[in-house]
């Protein structure tokens, strides 16, 4: 019995699926590009980079460097990202 590999990989040749695709990724980088502009005047770049967006994000809430550190640790880093999350909601407020 032999399987047909080609027909199961279509969908992402498919013009439409691209275009979308490309839409979604465009807007998953510039909602934080958005953030970092509306904080601080930092470029907008410094989103895409993995640990330096969260510094980044760290300086704008004003909290230390060593919560960087605390990022880095599984299952802390989720107590702080919500926490560091809901204090850059807080700080676009007003």
């Amino acid at each position: 019995m032999e399987q047909d590999y080609d027909r199961s990989f279509t969908l992402f040749y498919n013009p439409a699926f691209i275009i979308c695709w490309f839409a979604i990724v465009i807007f998953l980088l510039a909602a934080p590009m958005e953030n970092l502009h509306k904080g601080r005047s930092d470029p907008g770049w410094a989103c895409i980079i993995p640990i330096y967006n969260v510094y980044i994000m760290l300086k704008i809430v004003g909290k230390p460097w060593w919560w960087l550190l605390l990022m880095l640790i599984p299952f802390v880093n989720i107590i702080y990202a919500i926490w560091m999350t809901n204090m850059l909601s807080k700080s676009f407020e007003g």
